[in-house]
């Protein structure tokens, strides 16, 4: 679960000339989120995003590169006043600083723990940031220090848009719109006619502005904001952000990649564009014929026409990655959606596709050598669905693929080889009996089904020796085989949670995880061959995808929000790794005794040649911390949380996924406890402040 720690006191600039323990082989050169774009003149721009991500190009969005900002927080907004200096704020009131064009940061203070929005500096020393809960905040002296403006309201504050440095309007949630002629001081509540959140505002002229926000939503003034009009583009997604090349040329994108342009003051808007595989969060014109939009996954798309056409600059994959493998130390593969297949010749500097099929959907595969292997999945309809089992084969180097699909309507999890010629793989569907495991003994060309299991899903494989092996599966399944796959017996696992992958180390010693989606972690243990397993507290959530170990002590496992954690003790302690992302992990693959590779969702792969380990002589980013213990996580009735050390006074606060705060209490001490039972069922924030630090927490509440 991503939690984070932000200091309230400057500190030195950052200057990290060394790679993190975990560093990005694709997407580069990120697959991280991008918040918000823009540039100080037409070939300098700058981009911030997820994790702390800062990107930048010097060349017009040909080439882009990443300087580490010293965060893990998520960025949501960046503002450049010239060339040399910007700034950047995002979550946990972060405020960071930049002097030389992102190689160093400082961190300056805010004096508020709540999220921020975005910034906007009108004139080189006069800049205002929005955040959360009502925060708005304001520096007269080039961001050195920052004071907070009291605007009326407590309503998050998501963009401002100032004409000079009195005149600016604030927009939020429930459709607030403030406008101020007398640089904060004070400020004046417009009606925007709009009742939900409002995203972005930009005017052309004292008089001339327009808004958008949720429900695709544009709302438009002709009069500085006294009176707005509203305007549906029809469905309910979210519009993120508007900008006008002039007062009749407009352009805003949103969620589900929508594009629109007006060409008439904003009287009418049609649709550039809808790529739903491209979220955008941000866009900006450097003139009237070239834009930039950023949005999910670290996509960057480009015009040179005014719109005209647009160019994706890159990712130029960004599926995900369900599955990583490697034969040797520099030839690998990793498959996933939508029909991908990636190949790497030279240990993970560049990739190739090597396959493509739309409605194909891989999550396994497995490589004999470099030029043999298996990839394995499903072929899915309109509402992903599986339609039939799915298995590709390749024997020279992934080249050319024959389908070797068998008959089924499972999609597979797992496959693995246990010699030359055996393979097994097992999977689950919407059909009756939804849980299969299929056997090879020609190295992949036919396929027989071994096992059925009435009730549950299986997710992983893992073979001891040619005839033992085990399965994980749904309701905290573990099942057992002794002769290569003929009968398979269940085994008590300890846990009702699902489990999504199984690893030994060797005949007697073995691991189980799992979980649940965007919540909490399970462990499992054995070392009895699997006759008993205990369970393990893993000191963190986020629900588990994968576990792999490269001796008896040493081992990675890792899941939800770029969660990445080792043990050296046999799985009896596990710490988090920064894995420089907050995109879900899915697979690993080690190679030797230090490296290791990871890949997930957004196309992201990456790599560790120091066991995920800082490099000694790497400073640490200053807010990474130990997670906040939630538990029980889902829970229908009680919240506990621990803390590693006492605190003489802290307040434990429930929000919602918008940030309203449904409930908070007062405690001193190691732990709090309250009832939630009043609470809807739903996904919330759980956020302890206290005199050491800001933890943020994600609970699920359920019946």
């Amino acid at each position: 679960m991503k939690q984070w720690l932000f200091l309230l006191t400057a500190v030195p600039a950052f200057n990290f000339s060394v790679a993190q323990g975990w560093h990005w082989l694709s997407p580069l050169p990120t697959g991280n989120n991008l918040q918000s774009v823009c540039f100080a003149n037409s070939t300098a721009g700058y981009s911030v995003g997820d994790h702390g991500t800062f990107i930048f190009t010097d060349d017009a969005g040909a080439s882009w590169n990443a300087h580490i900002t010293g965060t893990i927080q998520n960025l949501r907004s960046c503002c450049f006043t010239d060339l040399m200096t910007g700034y950047a704020v995002g979550d946990s009131g972060t405020i960071i600083k930049t002097s030389d064009r992102g190689i160093t940061w400082t961190r300056e203070s805010s004096g508020t723990f709540n999220h921020l929005t975005s910034v906007c500096f009108p004139d080189v020393n006069t800049g205002y940031i929005t955040g959360m809960h009502g925060t708005l905040l304001k520096t007269t002296d080039g961001g050195s220090h920052w004071f907070s403006l009291n605007c009326g309201t407590s309503e998050d504050l998501n963009s401002a848009f100032f004409l000079d440095a009195d005149t600016g309007f604030v927009v939020g949630a429930n459709g607030t719109m403030l406008r101020t002629n007398t640089g904060g001081n004070s400020w004046i509540a417009q009606n925007a006619n709009c009742y939900h959140a409002i995203t972005s505002v930009y005017f052309t002229d004292s008089n001339n502005g327009h808004a958008v926000g949720d429900y695709t939503s544009v709302i438009k003034t002709s009069d500085g904001g006294t009176t707005w009009t509203y305007q549906s583009l029809g469905g309910s997604s979210t519009l993120k952000s508007i900008w006008f090349t002039s007062a009749n040329v407009g352009w805003l994108c949103g969620l589900q990649g929508f594009m629109y342009c007006t060409t008439d003051g904003g009287v009418t808007w049609a649709s550039h564009m809808q790529n739903t595989d491209s979220f955008f969060s941000s866009l900006q014109f450097t003139d009237a014929y070239t834009g930039f939009a950023v949005g999910y996954f670290g996509i960057i798309y480009k015009t040179a026409d005014g719109g005209v056409t647009w160019n994706r600059l890159m990712p130029a994959n960004n599926t995900l990655l369900m599955s990583i493998s490697f034969s040797d130390s520099l030839n690998g593969y990793a498959a996933g959606q939508p029909g991908t297949v990636l190949k790497t010749t030279d240990g993970g500097a560049s990739w190739t596709n090597k396959y493509s099929g739309t409605h194909f959907y891989f999550y396994s595969s497995a490589f004999l050598s470099k030029d043999t292997g298996i990839v394995a999945g499903a072929r899915v309809n309109a509402w992903y669905v599986p339609e039939w089992t799915m298995i590709i084969r390749t024997t020279d180097g992934g080249n050319t693929w024959t389908d070797v699909s068998p008959v089924g309507g499972w999609w597979l999890n797992s496959v693995v080889f246990t010699n030359k010629h055996t393979v097994y793989a097992c999977g689950a569907g919407e059909v009756i009996p939804p849980g299969v495991i299929y056997k090879s003994t020609d190295a992949g060309v036919t396929w027989t089904v071994i096992y059925t299991d009435p009730g549950r899903w299986l997710f992983s494989l893992y073979f001891v020796d040619e005839l033992t092996g085990y399965a994980a599966c749904d309701f905290g399944g573990i099942i057992k085989t002794t002769d290569g796959g003929n009968t398979w017996t269940d085994l008590p696992s300890g846990t009702y949670d699902r489990l999504y992958s199984i690893f030994f180390t060797n005949a007697f010693t073995g691991y189980a995880v799992g979980g649940y989606p965007g919540s909490y972690a399970t462990i499992v243990k054995t070392t009895d061959a699997g006759a008993s397993w205990s369970v393990v507290d893993p000191g963190f959530d986020g629900c588990l995808y994968f576990v792999s170990f490269k001796n008896a002590n040493t081992g990675f496992a890792g899941g939800d929000f770029g969660m990445i954690t080792r043990t050296d003790d046999a799985g009896l302690t596990w710490s988090v790794q920064n894995s420089g992302t907050y995109n879900d992990l899915w697979s690993i693959c080690i190679t030797d005794t230090a490296t290791a590779y990871v890949s997930g969702i957004g196309g992201s792969i990456l790599k560790t040649t120091t066991n995920g380990e800082i490099p000694a002589g790497v400073s640490h980013p200053a807010d990474v911390q130990e997670p906040l213990k939630i538990y029980p996580n889902p829970s229908s009735g009680k919240l506990g949380i621990l803390m590693h050390e006492p605190v003489t006074s802290a307040n434990l606060s429930v929000l919602t996924l918008s940030g309203k705060e449904v409930m908070k209490i007062t405690f001193s001490g190691t732990s709090a406890h309250t009832d939630i039972s009043s609470l809807p069922d739903g996904i919330y924030i759980v956020k302890l402040t206290s005199e050491k630090s800001v933890k943020v927490g994600k609970l699920i509440k359920r019946l």
